[in-house]
């Protein structure tokens, strides 16, 4: 009988240690909050290539957009600050509605999201370095543009 409680233990104790995995770890999540003071990134910072999804949130009263970035090799998001700043005053020369890309990074997934709304930015990269970048697009031109985070996804 003392055999078969510790047999039934050891199978609960096993079954109860694989829970968090069914469930997903919290911890795990990779989430962008757009708000009115900014944008934030919380999660794994450098995941690994493949699939992965960015739970994105926008808690601003305007549409925003969340845009997940490849930064040429050697490149990080303070390399990215400078071309970002530009964009508010090439539309205001230019007056196109559609901003050109620039040569330094690419645009890989972009998520439209509505004021107050959740969406997810989903991606599958190689290795590299991206940057996920929140905007407030309400208005033309684009002047909210916000870095929330570097990632630096590994093999």
């Amino acid at each position: 009988m003392a055999s078969s409680t510790r047999i039934a233990l050891a199978l609960l104790t096993a079954a109860v240690s694989l829970v968090p995995m069914a469930c997903g770890d919290d911890e795990a999540a990779m989430r962008a909050t757009l708000t009115n003071d900014g944008c934030t990134y919380n999660g794994n910072t450098s995941p690994t290539a493949g699939m992965f999804t960015i739970e994105v949130e926008n808690q601003t009263e305007s549409s925003g957009s969340f845009v997940l970035l490849s930064l040429p090799e050697g490149w990080t998001v303070d390399d990215l600050e400078p071309s970002l700043d530009q964009y508010p005053r090439q539309f205001e020369r230019e007056r196109e509605f559609t901003l050109p890309e620039p040569p330094d990074y690419q645009f890989l997934v972009r998520s439209d999201v509505e004021a107050g709304a959740t969406s997810a930015l989903p991606a599958d990269v190689p290795a590299g370095t991206y940057a996920v970048v929140c905007s407030v697009d309400d208005d033309l031109p684009t002047e909210q543009i916000h870095i929330a985070e570097q990632l630096d996804v590994t093999d």
